[in-house]
């Protein structure tokens, strides 16, 4: 624990914000759930003296039909106050009661455990009539709030509504500290916790480095609290870091923009016509494919430009190595989306040349479809479902409609797992490709070439006997092209013994 304390007070760790509606003075509408059962056998329990009672408090109790009294904050404070006189109410609450005071137990324990860390802790539940406005919005616009444990739930139905107010309060604190957000820890007693982990984190707009998942039987564990705090405040200092370059994006993205978009207005019909006559017509591009081309590069171009981007990129390289964190397969989407929109043109992109549909184009992939191959073809059938073929014909002779083979790599398809995902040295693999909206690995044969005609390829792929699948992009695919020609190209030397004895 030691270790702990020493890094909390390092990186300046002293406040943490806790919240959790266990904290609110009475119960209310939001964070009680009862089923219209409940509420039948509380009314046909109620005796007169007890509705008596209920006047003494809510003064025109006659004139409101039963189904708004359930709606009602101050009839559901009034039964609260009242559930030591009125036995209905306190059968009532009798669930509600015993849940809240498990939960404060369970979060006196995480007070206790803060409280060793040399953390102070602030308590907060959910705004209601109850609670002082001026207080609430104090604690939650707290500057030096650096870490908050927030219930997954600020409701007692445990719904959506419920979940919504949770990330739109933190949604709120880490907007109004968009460069040093505090750490957040998501608890609940739900078990879609592990579940909801992934949405909530992206709905509140933090990074993963910065935010962690607790059930509420772990918040009683202090050893597991601990390395909880310890992962999240050992990557602060890299989080930070992080976040920063993100916020320079984001700002540099809209500056790039509009840049970008007063020169692509400057563009008359005259430029662009000139563009097609002097590069597009002799290279068999279309007119469309180019201009995206272009605009992507000064994009690209204008945000290399914006200084606030170059800074923050120059504060990554100065990230420091985290034990903490090591390479693994995640089930976060945006992992294996990340790598293959890096790796990978999207496929939306090769609509914009309709009439070579049945075309391929340096850095292709396909694949055979099986279920469209009722005739032979000896491409096919030397070939299985399992294979996946990249083009590598150089890209200014596939555009200018060749007429020979066309050079293909051949490779195999692999579900995507740790022992595909990273790869040795002495395998060549393209990591991640989508096929049909699942993820893929594939490993390459660098050796295994082989070839087809421009005529049999437009044959198979328009009769859907073979597929186009993904289109890798230039780079990419010129670093298994050159992998592949340097392969079949070695030349066999004798051997040493042998050119010693002749």
């Amino acid at each position: 624990m030691n270790d702990l304390i020493n890094i909390l007070s390092e990186n300046k760790i002293k406040k943490a914000l806790v919240i959790d509606d266990s904290f609110n003075i009475k119960p209310n509408v939001s964070n009680i759930s009862y089923t219209l059962d409940d509420w039948d056998r509380f009314f046909d329990d109620l005796q007169s003296v007890d509705v008596d009672l209920i006047k003494t408090i809510i003064k025109d109790y006659d004139d409101i039909d039963s189904e708004n009294l359930k709606k009602s904050d101050s009839f559901i404070g009034a039964l609260w106050d009242l559930r030591d006189e009125i036995p209905a109410s306190k059968t009532l609450f009798a669930r509600y009661s015993n849940d809240m005071s498990h939960d404060l137990e369970i979060l006196g324990k995480l007070k206790s455990t803060l409280t060793k860390l040399n953390i102070q802790s602030e308590e907060l539940g959910v705004i209601d009539s109850y609670v002082d406005k001026e207080i609430y919005e104090r604690k939650i616009s707290n500057s030096d709030i650096d870490i908050i444990f927030i219930d997954l739930f600020l409701g007692g139905e445990q719904d959506s509504l419920a979940q919504e107010r949770s990330s739109n309060l933190i949604k709120r604190i880490v907007s109004e500290r968009k460069v040093s957000p505090p750490l957040v820890v998501l608890m609940s007693r739900s078990p879609s916790l592990q579940e909801k982990r992934i949405e909530f984190r992206d709905n509140i707009g933090i990074i993963e480095s910065m935010f962690r998942i607790l059930s509420k039987r772990e918040i009683s564990d202090e050893s597991r609290v601990s390395q909880v705090l310890f992962n999240l405040v050992s990557a602060k200092e890299n989080s930070h870091k992080i976040l920063k370059f993100i916020n320079a994006w984001s700002d540099g993205m809209s500056n790039a923009m509009d840049e970008t978009l007063n020169i692509m207005r400057s563009f008359d019909l005259s430029t662009y016509s000139k563009l097609k006559e002097l590069l597009l017509d002799g290279e068999g591009e279309s007119t469309g494919s180019y201009i995206v081309d272009i605009f992507e590069l000064i994009m690209q171009h204008k945000l290399e430009e914006n200084n606030g981007i170059i800074d923050s990129a120059i504060g990554l390289n100065k990230i420091t190595d985290s034990k903490s964190y090591y390479p693994y397969i995640t089930t976060d989407k945006y992992l294996h989306e990340l790598l293959y929109s890096v790796m990978f043109k999207n496929n939306n992109r090769i609509r914009i040349n309709p009439e070579n549909d049945n075309r391929l184009a340096f850095g292709d992939m396909f694949v055979i479809n099986i279920e469209a191959n009722t005739t032979q073809h000896y491409f096919i059938d030397k070939n299985n479902a399992g294979n996946i073929f990249l083009v590598i014909t150089p890209a200014c002779d596939l555009q200018r409609e060749i007429k020979n083979n066309i050079i293909l790599l051949k490779g195999n398809i692999r579900e995507l797992s740790l022992n595909t995902w990273v790869c040795n040295d002495d395998e060549l693999i393209t990591p991640i490709v989508k096929i049909d909206d699942n993820y893929k690995s594939i490993k390459w044969d660098a050796k295994s070439i082989e070839t087809l005609s421009a005529q049999d390829i437009t044959l198979l792929l328009s009769s859907k006997r073979i597929k186009r699948v993904a289109r890798l992009r230039e780079n990419a695919t010129l670093s298994l092209q050159q992998v592949c020609l340097s392969s079949i190209g070695r030349i066999g030397l004798i051997a040493q013994c042998l050119r010693l004895m002749l």
